[in-house]
């Protein structure tokens, strides 16, 4: 997350406010808020991250500032592609695919391309390929789901359905709830894959 041009500091520390995991579902939640300066006028950065075993990552958002600011969310996958007609990222390598999704699209812009990364102690470093989320606002919630596959399967699609507070991802069978006002996640089976 990057608002404005504001990057994390180097020595500072998110801190992890939860790390639950069964045999079917890993939810962990860190806040980032204090790893970046206080003048990008961040109020908070709380991640969350569901992981839907064996194949489903989603990585949720809730972010907000003191003021309208551009935000700046990145993927860095391992390879290049392009986007495809969806909306979707698809990438196909020898032994697996990886489909990568912005579930929440309103009035966010997507592109990808080549961004300039830097190293330890401040040495530029060769450009990394980013899949590149941005939206101008004071608040975002955002989400990504990421799932694989072996290579000639299609990784499964991940679908996102909000009421009020509870926003439910649904996927291969699947479904994982998270509460935004208590910040808890709940899975269940739901009808065919």
């Amino acid at each position: 997350m990057v608002p404005g041009d504001q990057l994390p500091e180097s020595k500072s520390r998110a801190e992890d406010l939860l790390a639950e995991s069964t045999p079917a579902l890993d939810h962990i939640v860190g806040d980032a808020t204090e790893a970046y300066p206080r003048a990008s006028g961040l109020k908070r950065f709380v991640r969350h991250l569901l992981f839907l075993k064996p194949d489903t990552l989603i990585v949720i958002d809730d972010i907000a500032l003191d003021s309208a600011k551009q935000l700046e969310l990145r993927f860095h996958p391992e390879e290049k592609t392009t986007r495809e007609a969806d909306g979707e990222f698809v990438f196909t390598g020898k032994k697996a695919a990886l489909r990568i999704d912005p579930l929440t699209r309103a009035e966010v812009e997507t592109d990808s391309g080549e961004d300039a990364t830097v190293g330890q102690l401040e040495k530029a470093k060769d450009p990394l390929f980013s899949i590149r989320l941005r939206k101008t606002a004071s608040a975002w919630r955002n989400a990504v789901a990421l799932t694989w596959s072996a290579a000639g399967a299609e990784p499964v699609k991940v679908h996102l359905s909000e009421q009020g507070e509870c926003w439910t991802f649904t996927s291969g069978g699947r479904a994982v709830s998270l509460d935004w006002a208590t910040g808890k996640s709940d899975l269940r089976q739901v009808g065919n894959k």
